[in-house]
């Protein structure tokens, strides 16, 4: 549900170690512009900085424990391996070292006795590990062999805690959407990843375009790209004329309730923000992406090329 998140005052992160502040000051300034930004005449609300500090810190605490409690040495053994492998990947380390506590919370999320309150902090905790992730796949989507090995560890830290299956499908949501930013990127919109306050209350994954256009996106099992302006999602119905000139309006099928969910949320996100705001529902063909580093096939790329261009009105 979407929330009405007022702009509060930067301040600094104290992590107290170089390397993390280094890292949290990228991370914070990609995906949430400043306001006036220049490049956006319908501009996003100001948002507060991205705190991932509490989730940098572990790495450099001997005895490492997830928040949960559990003695971790074997997940504290395999992000040392991997840290001595690759020193300078710092975002892959916090990955590594978090997956169980992450794991775990994606199945609390799922229990039917939390009310929505309870799962709100839940959800937005999801999605600050979730931008780390994917801002990770992104960023070294070129490193095959480190992509190999990361989730290699992923996957043994995850099989080892119970959790192999949501694991893997953690790993499809990721990578299907850092091959969407890469799509974006490759046509010259301008890809954002969003701010996690957004993702996990009105479910926009990325933001493109001068004009800060919202989309979500989707793993498809299909054999093309499917991609929908808000404008154009509809519920399905059948009108008929009753006595007296009244109408009457009948669902004839069930409509597609995600994208009818983003398009009431883009609705409230325009009310909240006070312009009209026009997204996009995408749903990206997971066999044309490389399920180890994000890379579209060029298809795919020119698929969504293609049904861009449809969508773009006419010229006159």
């Amino acid at each position: 549900m979407a929330e009405n998140l007022q702009p509060t005052s930067e301040q600094e992160p104290d992590t107290g170690f170089p390397q993390a502040a280094k890292l949290l000051a990228g991370l914070n300034e990609a995906p949430r512009p400043a306001i006036p930004m220049p490049r956006a005449p319908k501009k996003r609300p100001e948002l507060q900085q991205i705190d991932l500090a509490n989730k940098l810190r572990p790495i450099y605490q001997e005895g490492t424990q997830s928040e949960h409690g559990h003695n971790e040495p074997q997940i504290q053994e395999l992000a040392e391996q991997y840290q001595l492998k690759y020193p300078n990947e710092l975002e892959a380390i916090t990955i590594l070292t978090n997956v169980q506590s992450f794991l775990e919370l994606t199945q609390r999320v799922k229990d039917p006795e939390l009310k929505r309150e309870e799962k709100k902090p839940l959800f937005k905790e999801l999605t600050e590990y979730q931008y780390l992730w994917t801002h990770f796949v992104i960023t070294n989507s070129d490193k095959t062999r480190v992509m190999e090995d990361f989730w290699e560890a992923t996957h043994r830290i995850a099989e080892s805690a119970g959790y192999a299956e949501p694991a893997r499908a953690y790993q499809s949501g990721i990578i299907t959407a850092a091959a969407t930013y890469q799509i974006f990127e490759a046509l010259g919109k301008q890809p954002q990843l969003s701010h996690p306050a957004e993702d996990a209350y009105d479910a926009i994954d990325l933001w493109i375009d001068e004009t800060n256009q919202p989309v979500q996106i989707k793993k498809s099992n299909a054999s093309e790209v499917e991609i929908e302006k808000t404008e154009d999602i509809e519920f399905p119905a059948l009108e008929v004329a009753g006595p007296a000139g009244h109408t009457q309006h009948f669902a004839i099928e069930q409509p597609n309730r995600e994208q009818i969910q983003f398009k009431m949320n883009i609705k409230r996100y325009a009310e909240r923000v006070g312009h009209p705001v026009d997204g996009y529902f995408i749903r990206v063909p997971y066999g044309q992406v490389d399920s180890t580093t994000g890379k579209p096939t060029p298809e795919l790329i020119e698929q969504v090329r293609a049904k861009l261009a449809a969508e773009e009105p006419e010229a006159a």
